[in-house]
């Protein structure tokens, strides 16, 4: 027969039987007061389906050539912050963006770290800031290290650097822009690298292609446009050399420079050369 209300609560007047006493000290260990409120976890976001392999490399492609486009109002918004961030600031500002970023979907995001890598290699002097930006919002956007990745990996193809520029008076701002971007690319890469969001290898193979570029360039025959190649690709050692970390990216650096200094080039790319190996013995 089932209970009524009344009986109930009319069991709360009755005798209570006594609890053994280890059940009377497990009750009194516990929680009196209220748990503190917590939000729930937002579930992970599902990948992107992957049946053509290149998808983020297709995407990127599109997004290099619009980064400067400003027509979505929330990455208008991030682009400002990139324009003001500092150490100062960084914070602050990251969060900032952290912010915009939870309110839109992959894509938003694969175009906001095209915009930061733009950035971080477009003047190497923001090179430090933005590594610092990426590593803080790549703690709330894992996969913002591999769309990082990516781009270094196909930075020639994105950046069009397949064709060094030699300087002349008509070429002198394209010149510049592309010396520029090679030196941030190589302080970014570094700078990435030493806060974990690039792979060691990533930095190996890069640093082992500009020096077979190198060796390769050198026994070219002479003439202005060669010269400026091989003062570029001296200028990426010089500039990674500065802040390579490991031993074993230390090492391939130092036995590349050596087996290139051997070979003639001109001056001011072998000075500058000797510059990076002593940054790195």
């Amino acid at each position: 027969m089932a209970l009524t209300l009344a009986e109930i609560y009319s069991v709360r007047e009755c005798t209570k039987l006594s609890l053994p006493k280890s059940v009377e000290d497990m009750i009194a260990k516990l929680r009196r007061s209220p748990m503190a409120f917590k939000s729930f976890h937002k579930p992970p976001r599902h990948r992107r389906s992957r049946q053509n392999e290149n998808w983020r490399e297709k995407l990127l492609v599109d997004m290099v050539r619009k980064v400067r486009e400003r027509e979505d109002p929330e990455y208008s918004e991030i682009f400002a912050i990139f324009n003001k961030i500092t150490k100062s600031s960084l914070d602050k500002l990251s969060g900032q963006a952290v912010e915009y970023m939870k309110k839109r979907d992959d894509i938003f995001r694969m175009r906001v770290s095209t915009l930061l890598f733009d950035k971080a290699i477009t003047n190497h002097s923001f090179a430090s800031v933005m590594a610092d930006c990426a590593l803080i919002i790549s703690k709330e956007f894992p996969d913002i290290v591999e769309d990082l990745d990516t781009q270094v990996n196909m930075f020639d193809k994105l950046y069009n650097m397949t064709e060094t520029i030699t300087c002349t008076n008509d070429t002198l701002i394209e010149w510049t822009k592309q010396k520029e971007k090679r030196r941030g690319y190589a302080k970014f890469v570094m700078e990435l690298n030493n806060r974990g969001l690039v792979p060691e290898e990533s930095v190996q193979k890069g640093l082992a292609d500009m020096l077979i570029e190198l060796t390769t360039l050198l026994s070219e025959e002479k003439s202005e446009q060669v010269d400026e190649n091989i003062h570029q690709c001296v200028v990426f050692l010089f500039e990674t050399g500065k802040l390579v970390t490991s031993v074993s990216s230390r090492s391939l650096l130092k036995d590349g420079i050596e087996k290139v200094l051997g070979m003639k080039m001109p001056m001011k790319s072998k000075f500058k050369l000797e510059d990076a190996l002593k940054l790195v013995c």
